[in-house]
């Protein structure tokens, strides 16, 4: 990619991917292949980006204080400032609207992406990725939490009986899986967690499904697959391979 900064979110909606960044990096691409930089007025941090179907919102923040940052193109991008609250480090769109989380168990709701609402969930643990079957979105974060919502400011604390850290949470619309260090948590309903047999003693970083089959990243290249979600096994990453 044309640029050398960290990025932190990426999301797709009409007919562009758009990747952010940290020192304000925004990046649009029409084919996943070719990235184009973009340059909104901002040199600070960007966490996360998420789309509602007519709309980008980008979370970030600055000295003291966060921001949204919004626009249908992923080219033209307005601000608006939140104040000193703290930013937002994952966003998704709902069936509620738009919802952020963020560090000590913070809340942000919005209809539109412009304007927002700031509540706390009944967690002083930082939340750091969201996931929505349709009807109930789980935010996960440190010290093992695990929070469920169905409208973005009612928020109800689950647990799976240990305390660490939770990195990502997924939904293929019939149940969720989270992963985090050494763990792996799956659940039908957001609400009974069943901890999975350990596959790894390190960072699970990230995890998705298409529906037909779950995938887990991890630290030092690890890729485990599970059709359920309930058994992980080690797929070949290409890591040890060398050209011929």
């Amino acid at each position: 990619m044309p640029q050398g900064n960290r990025l932190n979110g990426a999301a797709y909606g009409g007919g562009v991917f758009v990747a952010v960044g940290s020192a304000g990096a925004v990046l649009t691409s029409r084919d996943g292949v070719s990235w184009v930089p973009r340059f909104p007025n901002t040199r600070s941090d960007l966490f996360d980006v998420a789309w509602n179907g007519s709309d980008f919102v980008i979370g970030g923040a600055g000295f003291l204080t966060s921001f949204v940052l919004h626009g249908a193109d992923g080219m033209n991008w307005t601000s608006d400032y939140m104040g000193t609250a703290p930013p937002m480090q994952r966003l998704a769109w709902t069936a509620s609207g738009f919802l952020g989380v963020g560090d000590n168990g913070n809340v942000f709701t919005s209809s539109d992406g412009q304007l927002w609402s700031h509540a706390l969930a009944p967690t002083s643990s930082d939340l750091v990725a969201l996931a929505s079957n349709g009807t109930t979105t789980v935010a996960v974060g440190s010290k093992g939490a695990i929070l469920t919502t169905a409208d973005g400011a009612s928020w109800a604390s689950r647990t799976a009986g240990n305390r660490n850290f939770l990195g990502d949470v997924a939904s293929d619309g019939t149940q969720f899986v989270a992963v985090g260090f050494g763990t792996v948590l799956t659940s039908p309903d957001a609400v009974v967690w069943t901890t999975v047999a350990p596959v790894y003693d390190r960072w699970l970083l990230s995890v998705t499904s298409d529906g037909k089959q779950w995938v887990a990243v991890g630290e030092q290249n690890p890729i485990f697959t599970s059709a359920d979600g309930d058994r992980l096994d080690a797929a070949d990453s290409g890591r040890d391979r060398r050209p011929a």
